[in-house]
């Protein structure tokens, strides 16, 4: 039954990935006072709809990015992302990134926004600077280095969670929910959160009546520690 609902969460990746084609209309509501707050409570000033040179930084940022926005505003990319570089991080090329298949072709002619992977602990200012973005999109969750970098950079750093159980995570929902605020695109945002919620309850349905079925702990599913299920 794991198995199967793993697969199926891998389904509904691709699946979102593919809304990305639907002529949905983009929300103008802004925030009330102009602020936002970002997943790890930081809060922002934010001209939501403005923005047209994006970077995203840290591990599932250019996911959740790719799921809403405009790939022809991304004036950066991490290096694990950018399938041209023969020197690239390479521990993820086996594992399925439909993000990747979809805009991997717009990636490849971007400046480096730094290498990016698990391995990479901050982001790297002086590349990101580079690139000229006027909003950065990070998944790295320390508070003061966020603000710090937001300080180097003088645009803002916009903070997602992509969280630990993929598509399904309730940081899924919320980032794309924050992002559709941002890129003025709540409408989108709302449809993508619905999707989630359907095939969700899709899932459900269909193993409410499994029981049993042995117990399993797998370990050693990312660079940084155990998993236990």
């Amino acid at each position: 039954m794991k198995n199967s609902i793993k697969v199926l969460a891998v389904l509904v990746a691709i699946a979102m990935i593919c809304v990305l084609a639907l002529p949905l209309a983009a929300c103008d509501k802004n925030t009330d006072d102009g602020t936002i707050t970002d997943m790890i409570g930081r809060k922002l000033s934010i001209v939501p709809g403005s923005y047209s040179r994006i970077v995203c930084i840290g591990g599932g940022a250019l996911r959740l990015y790719a799921y809403l926005g405009d790939v022809d505003k991304l004036v950066g990319v991490e290096d694990i992302d950018n399938l041209s570089l023969s020197t690239r991080p390479r521990m993820f090329d086996n594992v399925a990134r439909p993000y990747v298949m979809v805009i991997g072709d717009s990636l490849t002619d971007l400046p480096s926004a730094g290498v990016g992977g698990p391995n990479a602990q901050s982001a790297e200012a002086e590349k990101i600077l580079l690139c000229n973005p006027d909003l950065v999109i990070s998944e790295y969750e320390d508070a003061d280095k966020e603000n710090t970098l937001q300080e180097q950079l003088g645009v803002p750093v916009v903070t997602v969670k992509y969280g630990s159980k993929g598509v399904f995570d309730a940081n899924v929902q919320g980032s794309l929910t924050l992002l559709g605020k941002i890129l003025g695109k709540e409408e989108k945002a709302a449809t993508l959160c619905a999707f989630i919620n359907a095939q969700k309850a899709e899932i459900e349905r269909r193993t409410a009546n499994v029981e049993g079925g042995p117990s399993v702990y797998l370990c050693g599913l990312g660079n940084w520690g155990t998993t236990n299920h």
